[in-house]
């Protein structure tokens, strides 16, 4: 199992994590109640290109994108 599917993997577990990223996923789990949904996936690495895309737009243009029951089109930032 690669690195980002374990990390989504202990995310999604209620379980206490004593890896060596154990605080990190101990403060997204106490995150997690501030959510109404939330839904920790992971995504290929051939539809990664997207994410890193549109992360890389929001860094460039100072802004902050939340999705709220939507989808992005996906051709907005295609390259």
């Amino acid at each position: 199992m690669g690195d980002s599917r374990t990390v989504i993997r202990k995310c999604q577990e209620t379980s206490t994590d004593k890896s060596a990223i154990g605080a990190i996923i101990r403060d997204i789990q106490n995150k997690k109640s501030d959510f109404q949904e939330l839904i920790f996936q992971y995504i290929q690495r051939s539809e990664n290109s997207y994410a890193h895309r549109l992360a890389k737009n929001a860094l460039e243009k100072g802004e902050t994108t939340y999705l709220k029951g939507e989808e992005l089109d996906r051709h907005a930032f295609a390259s």
